[in-house]
């Protein structure tokens, strides 16, 4: 039996998803993690999907128990899952939602790591995906913008104490996910202006798809585990 896998999260869509067909298309054995299945990924032979709610510890710790009982190696351990919130003023947005979103974007992260490191798992690469938000503060974009560069530090953070495994935080640039839907949907251009930028990349190359984007960043994944600093942060703009 294979006992080296990369693991994914937030594989049911997105960017999650066009990471776990091109590094299964590649002939690698990958384990999905997220609260939906994936009937897509489903049929390749070398998947397999674990379906938890990564807000839930007492689930996550489960599962990383189980794997430890298993003796895998983690090739690539992605940190994908997260979600964006409402466009909105931060004044109107309650303290209560703010916290789910920082949950998602960045403590479950955290839960993970903690987890490999406890059971002892041998993990070569934790990537995790980033945003260009978290370099500024745009008008509407306030609890997703501070999870993203709080995410970026924790990553800095663990590269520093935990020498073993490469840490990278990678920013994917515009790519057209289900959070671009929601984005098109809005009216409140004039307040929320980088909301116009975005909707007006949509249906573009300048907004590629998942599957289209994912090779793009696999190979940004090796590159910086072969070439830069364990625990920067990287746009793929740049």
């Amino acid at each position: 039996m294979n006992n080296n896998f990369i693991i994914i999260t937030g594989t049911s869509s997105g960017i999650g998803f066009g990471l776990a067909k091109y590094y299964l298309e590649k002939g690698n054995f990958v384990i999905g993690i997220s609260r939906r299945t994936n009937n897509i990924l489903s049929d390749y032979h070398n998947y397999e999907h674990l379906q938890i709610d990564l807000t839930n510890q007492k689930s996550v710790v489960k599962v990383f128990t189980e794997l430890k009982g298993r003796r895998i190696n983690i090739n690539l351990l992605i940190l994908n899952a997260g979600v964006l919130g409402e466009i909105k003023t931060f004044d109107k947005i309650d303290i209560e939602a703010a916290k789910a979103i920082m949950d998602i974007n960045l403590w479950s992260n955290k839960l993970i790591i903690d987890e490999v490191i406890k059971n002892k798992i041998n993990c070569k690469q934790v990537a995790a995906i980033s945003s260009g938000a978290a370099k500024n503060g745009n008008a509407g974009w306030g609890p997703y913008s501070i999870s993203k560069a709080a995410l970026n530090i924790l990553i800095q953070t663990y590269a520093s104490e935990n020498r073993n495994t490469h840490f990278v935080a990678v920013a994917p640039g515009l790519v057209d996910t289900a959070m671009q839907d929601y984005i098109s949907s809005l009216k409140d251009t004039e307040k929320f202006p980088s909301i116009k930028v975005l909707q007006f990349a949509k249906g573009t190359d300048i907004m590629p798809n998942p599957e289209l984007i994912a090779p793009r960043l696999a190979n940004l994944f090796d590159i910086a585990y072969k070439n830069i600093v364990s625990g920067s942060f990287i746009d793929i703009r740049d």
